[in-house]
């Protein structure tokens, strides 16, 4: 009986530990076969489980469906990725609507990558690309020395 009782507290502990921990981190961070994929902490309300997803509940009402098949796991993170964030307005690369619009100096070629770290596609042109085509998840473009990570939704 105090073997139990020792085991409830401990876990009590290790979880309350484990949410004060996570409030210092900004990003819930999902291992796929497909790739990493971050979310911020603040737009998650609730996370469920059926019986093949992880689902995560935003703040603006939607879900987010990640299949457990391809979880290999999850982690609390202070940064999205290894990637440095860039001044957007500073940047050869831009990226909405699934459009890529990218300034390419002469001698540096634009190369983008799947999350497998396969090149998908490449150009030594500036130029307007349509990504909408790909499927969708997080590349990561190159361009000259300004590597990015963009999201195709």
């Amino acid at each position: 009986m105090n073997t139990i009782r020792t085991f409830i507290a401990s876990a009590l502990m290790a979880l309350t530990c484990t949410s004060a921990l996570a409030d210092d981190y900004k990003y819930l961070t999902v291992d796929q076969n497909s790739g990493e994929v971050s979310f911020e902490v603040s737009n998650i309300t609730k996370i469920t489980f059926d019986a093949t997803n992880m689902v995560l509940h935003l703040a603006d009402g939607k879900t987010q469906q990640l299949p457990l098949a391809g979880l290999s796991r999850m982690f609390f993170a202070a940064t999205s990725s290894g990637i440095a964030e860039v001044d957007a307005t500073k940047s050869k690369i831009q990226f909405s609507d699934g459009m890529l619009r990218a300034t390419v100096a002469p001698g540096e070629n634009l190369t983008l990558y799947n999350m497998k770290g396969e090149q998908v596609f490449s150009s030594s042109e500036t130029g307007t690309f349509d990504l909408k085509t790909l499927t969708k998840g997080v590349y990561i473009v190159k361009v000259g020395k300004e590597t990015r990570k963009v999201i195709n939704k």
